[in-house]
């Protein structure tokens, strides 16, 4: 219901502590002690769902049903802009080996990458705080086309534009 708080999503094994730096946060601050979720009503049919710094996420990205793609279709260089900032962009480079590397991710270190369907999967190691720990995160494919890739994590949605 619009300008009610939802309760936040329990971290998984499959998730690790990451979520500051990948979704918005600075390297160097301390490590979010967990996801929060904030609905801001936007008019009378409207929510606009936000998570911690990123960019608003819409209601109809959050009821898209996930779209089985290609491998192909990922495969390549995605970037999207880093929120509150008007230049930096952060992303990855999916590569069609199954290797993978981010960029501007703070302590996310994308090692390789898998699709099943319209799952997309990103392994790798979280380095924050001088410790390397190992990640698998999980994604649904909302939409995949030649230029634009947008993956979503349970109310976190991004949406990235081909290089």
């Amino acid at each position: 219901m619009a300008g009610e708080a939802a309760e936040p999503e329990e971290k998984s094994e499959r998730s690790s502590g990451f979520f500051g730096s990948f979704f918005g946060g600075n390297a160097s601050e301390e490590p979010a002690s967990g996801p929060s979720v904030t609905y801001e009503a936007t008019g009378p049919s409207t929510e606009t769902v936000t998570y911690g710094a990123t960019a608003p996420v819409s209601e109809a990205d959050l009821a898209a049903p996930a779209v089985e793609t290609a491998p192909e279709r990922v495969a390549g260089v995605w970037r999207e802009a880093v929120p509150g900032s008007s230049r930096a962009v952060r992303g990855f480079d999916f590569r069609a080996d199954g290797s993978a590397v981010s960029f501007n991710m703070g302590s996310l270190d994308a090692k390789r990458w898998k699709l099943q369907g319209s799952t997309l999967t990103v392994f790798g190691d979280d380095t924050a705080g001088g410790v390397s720990v190992p990640f698998a995160l999980d994604f649904d494919v909302i939409e995949s086309t030649d230029t634009t890739l947008a993956i979503r994590q349970g109310v976190l949605v991004h949406r990235f534009s081909k290089r």
